[in-house]
């Protein structure tokens, strides 16, 4: 039964207090994890050429698309390796957006399958609903026009009832909906921003393919980096999902 085990972060790159700490403090946690995939939202170029690339890089890792882009702040980058086989490779930009938003699309060989890798960071606030809903419908049309099984993972910033009756595979809700991982944005464990905020950002979801399954997830960074005054490594907690096709 293969198994495809991923990590999504939202890296909180746009914050520049201690910065270079907590990107570090990220990737030793993202590489101890030694996952398949990992996909990365509010990358600056700071942390992704001074931190990222080097480590990623350093291990085996391949950047896909190969390097980030310079028309957001809001960068997303993907990452994978062996046994994945990388096919292709788009950094496609939302047609609906005011704050630079793109989704990147990465098909690689798994497991003698074609399998459709997906990650973006949707628009924010809520004066940003009407684009987040649009982009969240091209995601969810490029997760069901894929023939083989396919997985987006990132930082939708979708409140519940944006996702609310549209029979969307989500990992959390396959799983039982636990407790204990539901909100991936809180200010209440991760005091990284002021005020009392819970939300469920951060999410996975997979296609209909047959058998696709969620089997596991859970968060990482949730305890406060050395020498930054408690800041934890992001203001999101990451995601660890792994995924099977039984």
């Amino acid at each position: 039964m293969p198994t495809l085990r991923l990590i999504s972060w939202n890296l909180d790159g746009l914050d520049t207090r201690h910065i270079d700490e907590r990107t570090e403090a990220a990737c030793q946690i993202i590489l101890a994890r030694a996952p398949d995939v990992v996909f990365l939202q509010e990358v600056t170029q700071r942390s992704f050429f001074a931190h990222i690339r080097p480590w990623m890089q350093g291990v085996g890792y391949r950047s896909a698309p190969t390097t980030l882009t310079r028309d957001s702040s809001y960068g997303c980058m993907m990452f994978i390796r062996d046994p994945l086989q990388l096919i292709s490779t788009t950094r496609q930009r939302f047609a609906a957006t005011q704050m630079g938003r793109s989704l990147i699309r990465t098909v690689v060989r798994w497991s003698g399958q074609e399998l459709l890798l997906l990650t973006a960071h949707l628009e924010s606030l809520r004066e940003g609903a009407p684009e987040r809903i649009q982009q969240r419908d091209v995601i969810l049309d490029a997760l069901r026009s894929h023939d083989g099984p396919a997985v987006f993972a990132g930082d939708t910033n979708l409140r519940d009832a944006e996702v609310a009756g549209l029979n969307i595979r989500d990992a959390w809700e396959l799983l039982g909906s636990p407790a204990q991982t539901r909100f991936t944005f809180d200010t209440l464990t991760i005091p990284n921003k002021r005020g009392r905020s819970r939300a469920r950002y951060d999410r996975v979801f997979l296609s209909d393919h047959p058998d696709w399954q969620p089997t596991g997830l859970f968060f990482l960074g949730m305890e406060p980096v050395v020498g930054t005054r408690g800041m934890f490594p992001s203001d999101h907690a990451g995601l660890e999902v792994t995924l099977t096709l039984q």
